[in-house]
């Protein structure tokens, strides 16, 4: 069983990880404003401040009114700039089960924050009763699916699906961690 938790701070020799607060609109506009991202995950680009509040006040914030959550921004310590965000997705309460969701800032990817930040998620998910986490990327995206192996998920399978807006088939690739 899960312990009842939303979103506890957690900081790492570089980040801070916490809570999205309406204030953070303009990180979640420049990284989901970015192209690349959008090659490998089923988001579309947000183009305006506006769009960027909504997402933000349709999606985050209502998530930290659960009794269990993970959703963190990715807060670099030295310049207070929120970078990325890393959550638990798709949460099974009652079977301890998540799966792994991050976005991050171009300038900031293969820096190693995304590995810092989800070895620290993993390491709070496994104290709070997490059975399992998974992960899912895009295979195309190698430098993804190397971060999830690095983590110590283990490959399970493949499958593909119909991407309309990217106007053609992707192969993901699930990976997970158990916890005894």
């Amino acid at each position: 069983m899960l312990k009842k938790i939303n979103t506890p701070t957690l900081e790492t020799q570089r980040l801070l990880l916490r809570k999205a607060v309406k204030q953070d609109r303009e990180a979640f506009l420049e990284i989901f404003k970015d192209d690349t991202i959008h090659r490998y995950r089923p988001w579309f680009p947000l183009t305006t401040i506006k769009e960027a509040s909504q997402y933000l006040e349709s999606y985050i914030l209502p998530v930290y009114e659960r009794d269990i959550a993970y959703y963190y921004v990715l807060e670099e310590k030295t310049s207070k700039k929120v970078i990325g965000f890393i959550s638990l997705d798709g949460l099974y309460p009652g079977r301890g089960i998540g799966e792994f969701n991050a976005g991050m800032i171009y300038e900031y990817r293969g820096k190693g924050y995304l590995k810092e930040a989800a070895n620290a998620l993993l390491h709070m998910a496994k104290e709070n009763g997490f059975t399992k986490i998974s992960a899912i990327h895009d295979k195309e995206n190698v430098k993804s699916g190397e971060i999830i192996k690095d983590l110590g998920l283990s490959y399970r399978y493949s499958f593909d699906e119909r991407k309309p807006h990217l106007k053609k088939t992707v192969t993901f690739q699930y990976y997970e961690i158990k916890f005894d």
